[in-house]
């Protein structure tokens, strides 16, 4: 499910940022901040929801740190 936070583009070319945080205030900041720089960001609640976003899309997590 998406969150508030998530700012995504259906076919842009600007890098997909996943952020991972359970606190929903830093979630949102730190989505802003990445949309600020000109990534599409994505938040997760928890490390188990990454997981299941990246199981569910594969490529998104190529270039993972």
């Amino acid at each position: 499910m998406p969150h508030p936070e998530d700012a995504t583009h259906p076919g842009s070319s600007a890098p997909l940022v996943r952020v991972v945080d359970d606190d929903q205030t830093s979630r949102s900041t730190i989505s802003r901040m990445i949309r600020g720089m000109g990534y599409q960001g994505r938040s997760c609640r928890s490390g188990r929801e990454a997981l299941r976003f990246l199981a569910t899309n594969p490529r998104a997590g190529q270039h993972g740190v």
